[in-house]
Protein backbone atom coordinates (compact mmCIF):
# COMPACT_ATOMS: atom_id res chain seq x y z
CA UNK A 1 0.00 0.00 0.00
CA UNK A 2 1.59 3.46 -1.12
CA UNK A 3 0.01 4.79 2.09
CA UNK A 4 2.59 2.77 4.02
CA UNK A 5 5.19 2.53 1.58
CA UNK A 6 6.38 6.52 2.05
CA UNK A 7 7.60 5.48 5.68
CA UNK A 8 10.86 3.33 3.87
CA UNK A 9 13.09 6.00 3.05
CA UNK A 10 12.41 8.35 6.78
CA UNK A 11 12.49 4.84 8.37
CA UNK A 12 16.50 4.12 6.75
CA UNK A 13 17.44 7.54 6.99
CA UNK A 14 16.58 7.24 10.58
CA UNK A 15 18.47 3.87 11.11
CA UNK A 16 21.85 5.20 9.58
CA UNK A 17 21.60 8.53 11.66
CA UNK A 18 21.42 6.43 14.89
CA UNK A 19 23.99 4.31 13.71
CA UNK A 20 26.47 7.48 12.58
CA UNK A 21 25.71 9.27 16.07
CA UNK A 22 24.06 11.63 14.53
CA UNK A 23 21.58 12.21 16.93
CA UNK A 24 20.06 15.94 16.48
CA UNK A 25 19.33 14.60 12.76
CA UNK A 26 17.70 11.20 14.08
CA UNK A 27 15.26 13.52 16.26
CA UNK A 28 13.70 15.34 14.06
CA UNK A 29 14.11 12.26 11.49
CA UNK A 30 12.07 10.63 14.68
CA UNK A 31 9.85 13.87 14.86
CA UNK A 32 8.72 13.50 10.91
CA UNK A 33 7.81 9.59 11.79
CA UNK A 34 5.82 10.76 14.61
CA UNK A 35 4.09 13.12 12.33
CA UNK A 36 3.48 10.87 9.89
CA UNK A 37 1.76 7.92 11.62
CA UNK A 38 -0.54 11.01 12.97
CA UNK A 39 -1.92 10.88 9.05
CA UNK A 40 -1.69 7.23 9.06
CA UNK A 41 -3.70 6.59 12.03
CA UNK A 42 -6.36 9.41 10.77
CA UNK A 43 -6.41 7.89 7.33
CA UNK A 44 -7.68 4.32 9.01
CA UNK A 45 -9.67 5.59 12.13
CA UNK A 46 -11.42 7.97 10.17
CA UNK A 47 -10.88 8.65 6.35
CA UNK A 48 -11.10 4.78 5.43
CA UNK A 49 -14.63 4.34 7.41
CA UNK A 50 -16.03 7.65 6.35
CA UNK A 51 -15.51 6.26 3.00
CA UNK A 52 -16.74 2.99 3.27
CA UNK A 53 -20.13 4.48 4.86
CA UNK A 54 -20.68 7.05 1.90
CA UNK A 55 -20.40 3.70 -0.81
CA UNK A 56 -22.72 1.96 1.63
CA UNK A 57 -25.08 4.53 1.05
CA UNK A 58 -25.34 3.28 -2.43
CA UNK A 59 -26.24 4.39 -5.78
CA UNK A 60 -26.43 8.60 -5.39
CA UNK A 61 -29.37 8.67 -8.30
CA UNK A 62 -31.45 6.35 -5.77
CA UNK A 63 -30.80 8.28 -2.54
CA UNK A 64 -32.99 10.28 -1.30
CA UNK A 65 -31.86 12.75 0.51
CA UNK A 66 -28.00 13.53 -1.03
CA UNK A 67 -27.52 16.57 0.86
CA UNK A 68 -27.77 15.21 4.12
CA UNK A 69 -25.17 12.18 3.08
CA UNK A 70 -23.47 14.17 1.93
CA UNK A 71 -23.21 16.48 4.50
CA UNK A 72 -22.89 13.85 6.84
CA UNK A 73 -19.32 12.69 4.86
CA UNK A 74 -17.67 15.99 4.49
CA UNK A 75 -17.48 17.78 7.31
CA UNK A 76 -15.92 15.61 9.66
CA UNK A 77 -13.45 14.20 6.38
CA UNK A 78 -12.95 18.00 5.49
CA UNK A 79 -11.84 18.96 9.15
CA UNK A 80 -9.61 15.33 9.42
CA UNK A 81 -8.15 15.86 6.22
CA UNK A 82 -6.53 19.55 7.28
CA UNK A 83 -5.24 17.59 10.62
CA UNK A 84 -3.59 15.40 7.91
CA UNK A 85 -2.34 18.13 5.64
CA UNK A 86 -1.28 19.62 8.78
CA UNK A 87 1.14 16.70 10.34
CA UNK A 88 2.11 15.46 6.89
CA UNK A 89 3.65 19.38 6.21
CA UNK A 90 5.28 19.48 9.61
CA UNK A 91 7.10 16.23 8.58
CA UNK A 92 8.33 17.41 5.12
CA UNK A 93 9.51 20.16 7.44
CA UNK A 94 11.39 17.91 9.94
CA UNK A 95 13.07 15.91 7.25
CA UNK A 96 13.88 19.52 5.35
CA UNK A 97 15.35 20.25 8.53
CA UNK A 98 17.45 17.10 9.14
CA UNK A 99 18.97 17.86 5.89
CA UNK A 100 19.90 21.54 6.54
CA UNK A 101 21.76 19.91 10.03
CA UNK A 102 23.43 17.05 7.84
CA UNK A 103 24.72 19.58 5.09
CA UNK A 104 26.13 22.00 8.09
CA UNK A 105 28.13 18.95 9.67
CA UNK A 106 31.59 19.85 8.61
CA UNK A 107 33.43 17.53 6.07
CA UNK A 108 35.16 16.20 9.30
CA UNK A 109 32.03 15.34 11.01
CA UNK A 110 30.43 13.36 8.08
CA UNK A 111 30.44 9.80 8.90
CA UNK A 112 31.82 7.78 6.39
CA UNK A 113 28.65 5.57 4.80
CA UNK A 114 31.10 3.59 2.70
CA UNK A 115 30.24 5.13 -0.20
CA UNK A 116 31.97 7.18 -2.81
CA UNK A 117 36.68 8.03 -3.03
CA UNK A 118 37.00 7.66 1.06
CA UNK A 119 34.97 4.06 1.12
CA UNK A 120 36.78 2.86 -1.07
Amino acid sequence: MTLLAALALPVVAFIQARRTGSAKIAGWIGAALALYMVMVVVSFAVHFPLNDELKEAGDPARIENLAAVRDDFVTPWVAWNIVRTLALTAALGCLAWALVLRGRMGRAEQPQLGFGPAGR
